[in-house]
């Protein structure tokens, strides 16, 4: 508590695309991770992705004035599958 702390946060976070119609089709060229994750370059239901974020802080000591910092992040995709 006297010299602060750094501290790591993960948080996992749920995307899903969905047509806005029946005739849409949602096309995966463009993301090439959720394209060989699922299998398919297009869906007609829509794609569900989730990413893994860690977010790294810095905590200044009990009693500093100092602002809590954001030091660095990573995010990555852990899933993506079709919808049903």
């Amino acid at each position: 508590m006297d010299s602060g702390a750094i501290v790591a946060v993960t948080v996992n976070e749920t995307d899903t695309v969905t047509p806005a119609s029946a005739d849409v089709v949602i096309k995966l060229d463009n993301n090439p991770t959720v394209k060989a994750l699922t299998g398919v370059s297009e869906s007609q239901t829509g794609v569900t992705t989730t990413f893994t974020d860690q977010l790294f802080f810095s905590v200044p000591a009990q009693g500093s004035s100092a602002k809590i910092r954001l030091l660095g992040y990573s995010s990555n995709i852990i899933e993506a599958k079709v919808n049903p």
